[in-house]
C-alpha cells in the first residue's frame, strides 16, 4: 500500500516511468505483439522475435515474472499445434498388398439441386438421387441445371459432377476402373492409386489418372473436350490415332474432333473451376481422415500409398 507521499510522487512521474502491475504488463504485451509492433524499451519483456523458425504464437520469449510464464504457455501451444499438423499426414491410410485386387466402393456422397441416377438394374428409369446411396458399374448419374453430385470412391477420393452433366460408371474394378463423361464437367481429387490408373473417357479422348486433382469437360458431339490438372498430379491424355500428351500441375489441354491433343498450356479454360476445386480439396482431406471410422476401414501401416 503506497503512502500519500508515494502516490503523489507516482502521479507526478511521466506515465512511461511509472511501475506496471502484472496485469498491465500482460495487457501491453498482448496489444503490442498482436499488432506486430515493439513494446516501449522500458516496459517490454524480452522476445525471441528474430528467429523465423518460431510460429507467431510462440514469439513471447523468456523473461522474468509474467513474461516467463506467458512464454512457456506460448511454446507449449506451438508444440501442440505442430503435433496436430503432422498427425493427419502420418495417419493417412496406405494401400496394402491385398488392395491391388477387387473393386472400388462408390457412394453418392452428396446431391444438391436436380440429380438423378439410372441404375443398371432398371435401365431407362431415372430415380431422384439420395445421399448415401451405393453405386455400381453401368449406373448413370445426371445433374440438372442447378445440380451437383459428389461421388466418393471410398478411401481414395471424390468426384464431383457439375451442373448439366451426365456420367456413366463403366467399371469399378481396380485393375481397369473407368468412367465416361457424356456431357458436362467433372472435378476430382484422388489420392495415389498405388500404381494403378483410373480412366475418364469423353467422345474425343481418354484421360489416364494415377491420383491427382483433375478436371474434364465434354461439350457433346462436334465440340472440343478439355482436360486439366490443378495443383498436383499427372494425367496422360490420349486421342485415338494420336500420341498422348502428359499434363502436370496447373496445365490443361483441348482435344478437337480428329485432332491430336493440343500442347499443354497454363490453365485458362478451367479458371471457372478453381474455387470449386479448393472446396473439393478440403472435403477430400476431411473424408481422408474420417473414412476409416465412418466406413470402418482399417488403417494399414507400413505399405507405400
Amino acid at each position: 500500500m503506497l503512502s500519500a507521499c508515494e502516490r503523489r510522487t507516482t502521479r507526478s512521474q511521466p506515465k512511461s516511468a511509472r511501475p506496471l502491475s502484472q496485469k498491465s504488463r500482460c495487457t501491453l504485451q498482448r496489444d503490442y505483439l498482436g499488432r506486430g509492433g515493439p513494446l516501449p524499451a522500458d516496459r517490454r519483456v524480452a522476445r525471441r522475435s528474430d528467429s523465423p523458425s518460431y510460429p507467431r504464437s510462440s514469439r513471447l520469449a523468456f523473461g522474468s515474472g509474467s513474461g516467463l510464464q506467458i512464454g512457456r504457455y506460448a511454446v507449449v501451444a506451438a508444440l501442440a499445434c505442430a503435433c496436430l499438423w503432422t498427425v493427419p499426414a502420418a495417419a493417412e491410410p496406405a494401400v496394402s498388398s491385398t488392395d491391388t485386387a477387387g473393386s472400388y466402393e462408390a457412394t453418392l456422397n452428396r446431391a444438391s439441386g436436380e440429380v438423378s441416377v439410372e441404375y443398371a438394374a432398371a435401365p431407362g428409369v431415372r430415380k431422384p438421387a439420395r445421399a448415401g446411396t451405393g453405386l455400381s458399374a453401368k449406373d448413370v448419374v445426371r445433374t440438372g441445371k442447378n445440380g451437383r453430385a459428389e461421388i466418393a470412391l471410398v478411401n481414395y477420393g471424390l468426384i464431383e459432377l457439375q451442373p448439366n452433366a451426365t456420367m456413366v460408371i463403366n467399371s469399378l474394378e481396380k485393375a481397369d476402373a473407368s468412367f465416361t463423361l457424356r456431357l458436362g464437367a467433372l472435378l476430382s481429387k484422388l489420392r495415389s492409386l498405388g500404381g494403378r490408373r483410373l480412366r475418364v473417357r469423353s467422345s474425343r479422348a481418354v484421360a489416364s489418372v494415377r491420383g491427382t486433382e483433375f478436371a474434364v469437360e465434354a461439350k457433346g458431339d462436334g465440340a472440343a473436350a478439355y482436360f486439366a490438372v490443378f495443383d498436383e498430379g499427372v494425367v496422360d491424355v490420349e486421342a485415338e490415332g494420336h500420341p498422348a500428351v502428359t499434363l502436370e500441375s496447373n496445365l490443361e489441354t483441348a482435344v478437337r474432333p480428329g485432332e491430336a491433343p493440343a500442347a499443354p498450356h497454363a490453365i485458362d479454360h478451367f479458371k471457372f473451376a478453381q474455387q470449386r476445386m479448393r472446396i473439393l480439396r478440403q472435403r477430400a482431406r476431411y473424408f481422408g481422415d474420417q473414412w476409416h471410422r465412418k466406413y470402418r476401414i482399417p488403417k494399414t501401416r507400413g505399405a507405400k500409398p
